[in-house]
């Protein structure tokens, strides 16, 4: 990673602003709206990480394997349980009353 290489470790704020100015090769950007991330919960995926490689559990890279992969499947996780949780959270704020079909409005 940036930060391993030069010794200088990157901010959650950088890295937030880093993800959203990202593009792809044909100029568009890598991550929408949803998936970007707040400074927190990258600071928890350093922190998290950190642990992992001070405990020896994480490897450095080898050639050929990809560790932005898994922070992308990590940071992919992240969103989509935020986005559940939203769903979830706009379900209940919307939900009306059930009345039996049956029973006639007079009596409600």
């Amino acid at each position: 990673m940036k930060g391993e290489q030069s010794g200088v470790k990157s901010s959650p704020e950088n890295t937030v602003k880093g993800m959203r100015q990202q593009i792809d090769p044909t100029g568009r950007k890598l991550f929408q709206p949803f998936e970007c991330v707040t400074s927190s919960q990258i600071l928890s995926l350093f922190s998290r990480m950190s642990a992992l490689h001070n405990g020896g559990t994480l490897k450095p890279p080898s050639p050929g394997m990809v560790l932005v992969d898994d922070i992308n499947e990590y940071l992919y996780g992240i969103t989509e349980q935020k986005l559940e949780q939203q769903e979830v959270q706009n379900l209940l704020t919307t939900l009306e009353p059930i009345r039996d079909v049956q029973t006639p409005v007079s009596w409600i």
